[in-house]
């Protein structure tokens, strides 16, 4: 078995200034006999031949790939200890070429892979996408790319650089997972497959690379405030666009830092950055980008286009999943449906400049958790922008003049807790979603029809006094709601607000409001004399100032247990009273004259109930489902029953006065009745 040994020819790794002539020193232990080297498991400089005795300091699974005069590839294995400075090589592997073709000279490429290959008079290889992390300072195991010439049959190659190097110098308290860099330039190729002209040693990209790089930090790396320095080796080439950084930390939070300046990437030469102190609090996005997460690429399946604005770039990194839009101007909206239905997006990031998130622009986006709208942006979103996104968590608007569409987040069932500022919200902007908790805008007018129907975990709502509307059930079955405050703005509540707020206790309204007052936990029309909206503690007032209670004013209120209607109520309106399946007893007065439609239908609790002599009339289904009432009085006053008023209150015994109509009734229906 031939064996190889190895040297390290005396080539300096060059260190080019800072852009912004900050001073790069090499270590002390770097001069001018060897090349910048630090003796690591996983990290690389040069390698050399030189009289068959290796100078540089080797790891455990360093590989070389070796063509000596056939392009038959052949793998050699280092063979000593880690960080020795002597060492062997020896072969293991042999890829015997199909077409025999012969070498003029022998020849040798770092890192060995699969993809090292020879055709047309060059070699073929790739650059990694993905580099790994070995230490401060340093750049990863294989990420360095190496290439030696020699006569055929020589032990002896002398092994040079053939890329450069970016330095990347963070400063922070973060724990980093990854740190990538992407050029503004899609005709940048930083990694990916290239040829390799064996005489000159200059590469060429292959038109299928890409414009960025990633350091994969495994578990995560501490930053410090002195800074911790990450090397990309790099192709040679001209950044001339710039390039953008984006750190990702152990919590999955972003970092961003932009930068306009051209930078050169020149053979053996390690190119630094000025250090940069990171910020994972949000993401900086050119008013002409749009970024974004997903699990895989989708880039072919979003659709951002109207007149004026064109896509530059668009590109996708795997190992950090993030993808990246680059428009010719500034992007203002997004458009309809231009990401609807792809569930494998995650996160979006906007720009201040966009202003619009269009009709179903994210709907059905099923994967997606977060939507990051920056604090000086002023978005519209508009109907079903984020319809059915089960996913989403987290969303904040925090500057003035947004305004949220019908239904813009409906059900969003994951959507805990909402703050924005001064928009207007219309109807079904939040329904079915899962909000805990709302931090209403300041300049608030209007709340829109459902805009929060069926957010059932929902338990408090401070209204802003600048509310003057609340559309009908804005609030409706917010089953976990406790309290609500009415402001002395509000001026308009269309009917059924807060109908099936089962868990409401106490209702208040500020002092001088021109429409609406609250008095034993009811809320009061005062113009109307009538309650609206009653709750679980609800006692009617017992005034002239109250003489009527609203369709729908107590309906699902499940906590309530027990009310009196007093003598200067005189209408109740249909489902008042509808499905308050706790409702055990009900204590009339003189006074009212009829029950009205499913009025205290699906109260399930009720056993016995006594009807004052004032009342003349029971409609249709106003005990409807009624399943414990056992027996119900009814006066001689009562000239009127309508069919199935007692329907499915199968253990019912009608108590009435001889020939009386509830009589009657009761022996035409096959209902029980007992005369007095």
């Amino acid at each position: 078995m031939k064996k190889l040994s190895i040297i390290l020819i005396s080539t300096l790794l060059s260190v080019a200034c800072t852009h912004d002539e900050i001073d790069y020193s090499m270590p002390e232990n770097a001069g001018a006999d060897k090349i910048y080297a630090i003796s690591e498991n996983k990290t690389r400089t040069e390698l050399g031949w030189e009289n068959s005795l290796p100078v540089s300091k080797w790891s455990v699974g360093d590989e070389i790939a070796l063509f000596d005069g056939t392009i038959d590839k052949l793998k050699y294995n280092y063979s000593g200890d880690s960080a020795a400075t002597e060492g062997e090589f020896i072969a293991n592997l042999h890829n015997p070429a199909k077409d025999g073709t012969t070498l003029s000279k022998a020849y040798a490429y770092y890192p060995y892979s699969n993809v090292i290959g020879y055709s047309d008079d060059a070699f073929t290889a790739k650059l990694p996408s993905t580099q790994q992390f070995a230490m401060n300072d340093s750049y990863g195991k294989a990420a360095n790319a190496m290439f030696a010439s020699a006569e055929v049959g020589s032990d002896t190659f002398s092994f040079k650089n053939i890329v450069g190097y970016l330095k990347i110098t963070l400063k922070g308290s973060d724990m980093v997972k990854s740190v990538s860099i992407q050029s503004f330039n899609d005709d940048d190729k930083l990694s990916g497959d290239f040829t390799l002209d064996p005489e000159t040693m200059e590469m060429s990209m292959d038109e299928s690379a890409v414009n960025y790089v990633t350091i994969d930090c495994g578990e995560g790396v501490q930053l410090t405030d002195e800074g911790v320095s990450f090397i990309f080796a790099l192709p040679v080439t001209t950044m001339s666009n710039g390039f953008i950084i984006t750190a990702i930390n152990n919590d999955g939070d972003i970092y961003t830092k932009s930068t306009k300046q051209s930078f050169e990437i020149e053979r053996n030469v390690i190119t630094p950055m000025t250090p940069v102190n990171t910020s994972f609090d949000g993401v900086s996005v050119a008013s002409n980008e749009l970024i974004y997460f997903a699990t895989e690429d989708i880039s072919s399946r979003i659709n951002i286009s109207y007149p004026g604005i064109t896509t530059i770039s668009h590109t996708y990194n795997p190992t950090t999943r993030m993808g990246r839009i680059i428009f010719s101007q500034e992007l203002t909206e997004i458009t309809e449906t231009a990401f609807k239905d792809i569930t494998q997006l995650t996160q979006v990031y906007l720009s201040s400049a966009t202003n619009i998130i269009n009709s179903s622009a994210f709907e059905g986006c099923t994967g997606l958790t977060k939507i990051s709208i920056p604090s000086n942006s002023i978005p519209h979103i508009k109907s079903k922008a984020f319809y059915g996104c089960t996913s989403l968590t987290d969303i904040s608007i925090t500057h003035t003049g947004p305004y949220i569409y019908d239904q813009a987040f409906y059900g969003c069932t994951s959507l805990e807790e909402v703050t924005f500022v001064e928009p207007d919200i219309y109807a079904d902007a939040f329904a079915y979603s899962g909000l805990t908790n709302i931090e209403m805008p300041r300049f608030l007018t209007y709340i829109g029809s459902h805009a929060f129907f069926n957010c059932k975990e929902i338990s408090n709502i401070t209204i802003p006094n600048t509310v003057t509307e609340i559309g009908q059930y804005a609030f409706a079955c917010c089953s976990s709601l406790t309290h609500i405050s009415i402001p002395s703005s509000v001026i308009n509540l269309h009917p059924g607000v807060f109908s099936g707020c089962s868990s409401l206790a106490v209702i208040t309204v500020e002092k001088g409001n021109p429409k609406y007052r609250s008095e034993g936990n009811c809320l009061i029309a005062t113009i109307l004399h009538s309650i609206i909206q009653g709750s679980g503690n609800s006692i009617i007032p017992e005034d002239d100032e109250v003489t009527s209670i609203s369709s729908n004013a107590f309906e699902n209120c499940y906590t309530l247990a027990e009310i009196k209607i007093p003598q200067n109520i005189k209408w109740i309106g249909k489902f008042a009273f509808n499905r308050c399946k706790n409702l055990k007893t009900i204590e009339f007065s003189n006074g009212l004259t009829s029950i009205e439609r499913y009025t205290f239908a699906g109260c399930e609790s009720l056993t016995n109930v006594d009807l004052p002599d004032s009342i003349t009339t029971i409609e249709n289904s106003a005990f409807r489902g009624c399943t414990n009432l056992r027996s119900i009085k009814i006066p001689a006053s009562v000239t009127f029953i309508e069919y199935d008023a007692f329907a499915q209150c199968n253990q019912i015994t009608i108590i009435t006065p001889k020939n009386s109509c509830a009589e009657k009734c009761a022996r035409a229906w096959g209902i029980n009745v007992k005369t007095i």
